[in-house]
């Protein structure tokens, strides 16, 4: 790539990714935000047909994370082939065409995200919460693990969530 077109790429990608208020200052003075938009810029200056992004959202507010988002998106749409990785299901969900869920190195489940929430539909998260005040619930679908105090949330169910402040999370949006 000439000098020429890197500035032309570097104006462009500035512009895309909403930089031009920042971009004639240091990137010391950068938000989190504008700093997480720059790497992704640098990555995309060559214009690659393969893309690793390392959780490119975790930090961000959420305008930017939305921005991000739909650059990801854009990127995906013409034809760049973006690996992606993330702790945000909804994530995945969102921006990813396959997922591979990947525990202590070793993927465990690989599919597109209808097919795994398919396959974890009516799964059960419980959360406790150690020396909560609330009594001990162990009848029906409740039961403690932690502590004295345990929340359940089901598919296809309003999440129940007890005075103490526990609280729980269907285990894929």
């Amino acid at each position: 790539m000439s000098s020429a077109e890197a500035r032309l790429r570097a104006a462009e990608l500035i512009e895309t990714l909403e930089l031009e208020s920042c971009a004639d200052r240091k990137v010391s003075t950068y938000s989190g935000g504008q700093k997480r938009r720059l790497d992704v810029g640098v990555g995309l200056v060559h214009r690659p047909q393969l893309l690793f992004l390392d959780e490119p959202t975790t930090g961000l507010d959420p305008q930017s994370r939305a921005r991000m988002w739909d650059e990801v998106r854009q990127l995906r749409d013409e034809g760049t082939t973006v690996f992606l990785t993330t702790h945000y299901l909804e994530e995945a969900d969102a921006l990813c065409n396959r997922v591979a869920i990947i525990d202590h190195g070793k993927i465990v489940a690989e599919g597109t995200p209808d097919e795994l929430k398919r396959a974890v539909a009516g799964d059960l998260v419980t959360v406790g919460v150690s020396g909560c005040s609330n009594p001990s619930r162990s009848s029906g679908r409740r039961r403690s693990l932690v502590g004295s105090c345990a929340s359940t949330w089901t598919a296809g169910r309003p999440p129940s969530r007890p005075s103490c402040g526990c609280w729980t999370r269907p285990a894929w949006g």
